[in-house]
Formats: C-alpha cells, sequence, structure tokens
C-alpha cells in the first residue's frame, strides 16, 4: 500500500436517525481527526470489528443492516462502500456484542467469529472465512468451527486477535459470568482448543485484545478497580498466564468499550488506546503505548469529529 496511506484509521458515528458511520483519518502524534469519505451504511459497532487490508487499501468492518450482521469494506482512497454482503451471526442486544472480525493478508482471508442459534435453541460461538478480494464479495462463507460452551457469556466481553504466522484465532471466552477463558482455532486445520486463564476472577480480563509476535502474548490495557491506575495487561494464550504492569501516567481510564475500540502497529510494538482522566471528564486522550518498555510515548487529546463517539480504530502498516 502507499506510505500515504499508512497509519491509523477508523470509523466514527457522523449521523443519527439513521445511524451513519464515516471513514476517519487519525494522526496519533497530535490527536487530529480528518473524515475521509462519505456517511455510509451498513451501522458500525463500537469495539474491535475492524481490519485493514493494507495492500488493497481497504477498511473492513462488522456492523448491521436490514439483513442483519453485514460485512462491509471501504475504500481507504475515498471512504466509499465497495463490498456488502449479510453474514450468518445473530446480534445479542447491540450491534456487535460477540462477534469478531480478523484479517489474514497472506491468505486473503476475513475470519468472522459470532454467536449462532441452532434449530433446538442451543447457542455456540461459530467462526467462518470469507475473501477478502471484494471482486468476490457476497460468496458463501466457509464454516471453520464453534465453541458451543461460550455464548450464554461471550457477549460480556469483546476480545479477538489473530497470529497471521501461524493462522492462529484468539478468542476471548467467557466460562462464567466473572471468569475469562481463551479460545485458540487453528484456521488451517480447524482444530479448537480452549484455556482456562489463571486468576480471571480478581479482574484480569481482556476486553480489548491484540497479538504482540515480539512476546508471543496478547496484549491490551485495563483501569484499576478505582480507576486510578492504568494497567498493561499481557496474556500467554497457551498457557493463561498474566502478565500486569501499571502505566505511568495522568489518564487512567481506560476508554472505547473496555479497550476494545485501540489499535496496534506489530513493528515498533506500540498500542493506541482511548484514555481519560476520569470517569466524567469529556476530554480523550489518544495514548500510544510502548508493550517492550509500558511506558506512553505520546498522549494528545483526541479530536473529536461528527457526532463524537470513535467506533473503531485501525493501523495500516506500509507495504
Amino acid at each position: 500500500m502507499w506510505r500515504a496511506l499508512s497509519g491509523l484509521w477508523g470509523l466514527v458515528m457522523v449521523h443519527n436517525s439513521p445511524e451513519m458511520p464515516a471513514l476517519v483519518r487519525v494522526s496519533s502524534a497530535t490527536g487530529s481527526v480528518t473524515i475521509s469519505g462519505p456517511a455510509l451504511t451498513p451501522l458500525a459497532a463500537t469495539g474491535d470489528l475492524a481490519s485493514v487490508d493494507t495492500a488493497r487499501g481497504i477498511l473492513w468492518y462488522l456492523g448491521d443492516s436490514s439483513a442483519g450482521t453485514t460485512l462491509a469494506g471501504v475504500s481507504l482512497l475515498n471512504g466509499t462502500l465497495i463490498c456488502q454482503q449479510a453474514v450468518p451471526i445473530r446480534e445479542i442486544g447491540f450491534v456487535g456484542f460477540g462477534q469478531s472480525l480478523n484479517l489474514i493478508s497472506s491468505s486473503d482471508t476475513l475470519v468472522i467469529s459470532g454467536v449462532v442459534t441452532s434449530p433446538t435453541n442451543l447457542s455456540s460461538h461459530v467462526i467462518y472465512m470469507a475473501s477478502a478480494d471484494p471482486a468476490r464479495c457476497g460468496e458463501p462463507l466457509r464454516r471453520v468451527g464453534s465453541f458451543t460452551a461460550d455464548a450464554d457469556y461471550v457477549p460480556m466481553l469483546h476480545a479477538s486477535a489473530l497470529d497471521t504466522s501461524t493462522q492462529r484465532l484468539f478468542l476471548g471466552l467467557a466460562t462464567g459470568s466473572s471468569s475469562f477463558a481463551v479460545g485458540i482455532v487453528d484456521l488451517r486445520t480447524g482444530a479448537l482448543q480452549r484455556v482456562d486463564a489463571e486468576d480471571s476472577n480478581a479482574g484480569h480480563q481482556l476486553v480489548g485484545m491484540k497479538f504482540d509476535p515480539s512476546s508471543g502474548t496478547l496484549v491490551g490495557v485495563a483501569s484499576s478497580a478505582d480507576y486510578l491506575q492504568l494497567h498493561l495487561v499481557q496474556l500467554t494464550p497457551e498457557t493463561g498466564q498474566w502478565r500486569v504492569r501499571t502505566v505511568d501516567t495522568a489518564y487512567p481510564v481506560v476508554l472505547g468499550n473496555e479497550g476494545s475500540v485501540s489499535a496496534f502497529d506489530a513493528a515498533t510494538g506500540t498500542l493506541f488506546a482511548l484514555l481519560a482522566s476520569n470517569t466524567s471528564t469529556p476530554e480523550v486522550r489518544l495514548a500510544s503505548i510502548s508493550i517492550d518498555s509500558a511506558t506512553i510515548k505520546a498522549e494528545p487529546i483526541l479530536q473529536q469529529v461528527g457526532l463524537g463517539l470513535m467506533l473503531n480504530l485501525v493501523f495500516a502498516n506500509e507495504t
């Protein structure tokens, strides 16, 4: 992809009744946000239901339309919709709850997961694969597998990440109302594994998580119970072991649907997250957090555009 299109992108709410998002370009250095296209349908969820195809310059997102859950592709060149396809997973309470979307660039594949209810009213968390080529938009999805013991609780979480080198999908699974597990899906074979996380009832959960290839861990941020400290959280998916470090900042409150509105630059090990100084301030900071040192490199004020609601963030690498 052209160097001019690298960096942070996202969707922001720009219209109510009907609710419509628009593509935005975001500066991690200054916090400036520029609307880069028209208002769109489908509606986009607030969270990590977006991925970017850096080779084609497409932001993919999972949202909602009159057809139900809908996969949409948006051009980074002009912000217009270039693909729209219904997906056979249902919505639970709110758009995007219990769903995930990731891209495997090497195989030109989108990985989609969500809750499906069978004719006998049993729910399961099902994983599908779709082509990331917009010319094949509308082709049937391929079912990979499912977790049957997760669907009752998964809407309360919202986490997924992808290890593209091994084609493993990681899903945040809820084994109870306050317990956390990681589902590991081998997308080459369809094999599914569940690893229970240690001490998840103590608040160690990754609502928004990214895969860091350098450390081999899932990473994210979380506020302390009193919202006075910011924690950088890492989880080794194969063992369920946590590593939690305190990040020095005056903005310890994690925003963006508990950290699911975030992005990750694997090349530099930088996690981008939305923070605030307290739970009542309208001021939002865009933090660039070093995974290696657990320090903040920049935290400018995030410019509010449209209706002010940042729905998702993605980081487009240079290609």
